[in-house]
Order: C-alpha cells, then sequence, then structure tokens
C-alpha cells in the first residue's frame, strides 16, 4: 500500500482554500487544482509499503506520538516550488510558532528509522500543494503576481490533535485518501 502521515484539516481551512482556487482556477488554466477534499499537511512520506511493514509502523509510532504535545498550525500565504517562474506546485503555508510540528516530526523520524525506513533526505517545509503543474510546462505568467497578493492571506488555523496514517489510492478518477490508523496526541495543551 502507497502511505503516508498527515494531518486533516478543518472544513473552515479546506473552504477558505478552495475560495481562493475557484478564484485563481480562470487565471491558471494550466493548473491541475487539488480538490479541497483531498487537502491534508503530510508529516512523512512513507511510500509502497507491505502490510507488515505498516503495522510494524503502527506499534512502533503509538507511544513516542502520545507522548507529543497537541498544538495549533496558522495556514496563510501561497507560494511555489520552486519558484513562481518555474512552478511545479503551489502551496499554502503552514506556520508553527512553537515549533510543535517539528519537535513531533524528529519524533516520528526517529520511530520510523527504528522500524528500518531511511531518513528524509529532503529538509521538511511544512505546506499544503494546491496546484500542480505538468513537468516541462510553464506557469502562467501572473501567477508571480497572484502569489504575491496572496502572501499575507490567513486561510485559518487548525487544532492538531492525532497524526493519521493515509493510504493512497491513484486511479483513473484521481487519488483517493483512506484511513489506516490514527494516533492521538497527548493533552497537554
Amino acid at each position: 500500500m502507497r502511505c503516508f502521515l498527515g494531518f486533516e484539516l478543518s472544513a473552515e481551512v479546506r473552504e477558505a482554500i478552495g475560495a481562493v482556487q475557484e478564484r485563481l482556477r480562470h487565471q491558471l488554466p494550466s493548473a491541475r487544482w487539488v480538490r479541497p477534499v483531498n487537502l491534508h499537511l503530510m508529516l512523512r512520506f512513507l511510500g509502497e509499503q507491505g502490510s507488515e511493514r505498516v503495522s510494524a509502523f503502527v506499534r512502533d509510532l503509538r507511544d513516542p506520538v502520545a507522548a507529543c504535545d497537541r498544538f495549533s498550525l496558522e495556514f496563510r500565504g501561497c507560494d511555489a516550488f520552486p519558484n513562481a517562474k518555474r512552478a511545479r506546485v503551489v502551496w499554502v503555508g503552514a506556520h508553527d510558532p512553537d515549533r510543535a510540528l517539528g519537535r513531533l516530526r524528529a519524533s516520528v523520524d526517529r520511530s520510523l528509522q527504528r522500524s528500518g525506513l531511511e531518513r528524509e533526505k529532503r529538509p521538511f517545509a511544512p505546506h499544503l500543494t494546491i496546484a500542480r503543474f505538468k513537468k516541462g510546462r510553464k506557469p502562467e505568467s501572473v501567477l508571480e503576481e497572484l502569489i504575491s497578493a496572496l502572501a499575507d492571506h490567513r486561510f485559518g488555523e487548525v487544532a492538531i490533535r492525532e497524526l493519521v496514517l493515509f493510504e493512497s489510492d491513484l486511479s483513473s478518477r484521481g487519488v483517493r485518501y483512506q484511513v489506516v490508523e490514527r494516533f492521538g496526541l497527548s493533552g497537554k495543551v
């Protein structure tokens, strides 16, 4: 199964992002938009894994995740990877002033390494992907201006109370995410 660890979003944040996507859709016709129902904040991509390995991840993650405090994330601003001129992805930023997300990520990484998963090589950049551009295709020139106009736009805040193990099922009708397991964070906040 193809899986990842991440967080679900509130309906309010999904709706706020969906409203901005609708406003941008006609200005960026070459973009493929992520449906608001599919928006999630990914903590760690696990890739294709067998059921025994997934069971080991679940077992090894339960206590370390439970030891982490609950926290909140604010979603604001838009940008693009690698940049607006050569964009492959348009994203909304996840802001974590208390750095609780980074501490949770470090704890999860240590547990996954003990379970035999290699350490992630790319630096962690928490974001919500809201649109993608096909490889080799330049985005519309207006993208840089649109991103600049949304630099301080606030989409809302989400209280993070649990980490979710998702399975992603790719089909001709698009991607579908299913919850495999939920890991509750401690109630210390």
